[in-house]
């Protein structure tokens, strides 16, 4: 199975792009950087946060091949559930009183709770895709040296080929004269191929 990504949607850079904004948001609404309560913008992207996360990035990574490994569907599932933890009480929070108590310990909720799962999960998701990457690759490479080693053995056959049909029309005379030819041009081929081999070897080393 060939790997065809376009890089510009690359699945890691996706799972980032709607997973990181659970990590500002929820400070700009206790910093109330937004000089808003609406909880439409934080919302939506809070619950996404937490079912790609639940999910264990299923959505981005399943089409590019990679899918992460059970035991860490418990890493994920904790970081989900910090996301939803911190959600509810920054609702909570935004449609109640507000003060500075309330507003420290919600921070420190979102940067020493809910932050280290996160960017722990998005680093799980990083080394599950970069791994398949490799791995692919390395059975690509395998394949093309198998192929390399097939095609050796398959030119110098036909080389040693070429050097006894050239034997036998000389033996016939005149009469294997076009047949001498023949061989001559399939030894030829025989040799370039070797060279090519050859290239292939120095270009994979």
């Amino acid at each position: 199975m060939e790997l065809n990504l376009d890089w510009a949607k690359d699945p890691i850079v996706q799972l980032e792009d709607e997973i990181l904004p659970s990590l500002w948001l929820p400070v700009d609404f206790i910093l109330q950087k937004d000089g808003s309560d609406d909880l439409s913008i934080l919302s939506p992207k809070m619950d996404r946060a937490a079912d790609l996360l639940r999910s264990h990035g299923k959505e981005y990574l399943e089409p590019a091949g990679a899918a992460v490994d059970a035991e860490r569907y418990k890493t994920c599932a904790a970081a989900a559930d910090a996301v939803e933890k911190v959600h509810a009480a920054v609702k909570t929070f935004v449609r109640g009183s507000s003060d500075d108590q309330r507003a420290k310990d919600l921070m420190q909720m979102v940067q020493n709770g809910m932050r280290p799962l996160v960017l722990e999960v998005i680093d799980i998701f990083r080394e599950t895709f970069l791994t398949m990457v490799l791995t692919r690759q390395h059975k690509h490479a395998n394949m093309s040296e198998h192929s390399i080693a097939e095609l050796d053995v398959i030119s110098k056959k036909i080389f040693f080929v070429a050097i006894n049909a050239s034997v036998e029309a000389a033996r016939v005379g005149d009469m294997g004269a076009g047949f001498a030819h023949i061989s001559t041009e399939i030894r030829s081929l025989s040799q370039s191929a070797q060279a090519a081999i050859q290239n292939m070897r120095m270009g994979k080393s």
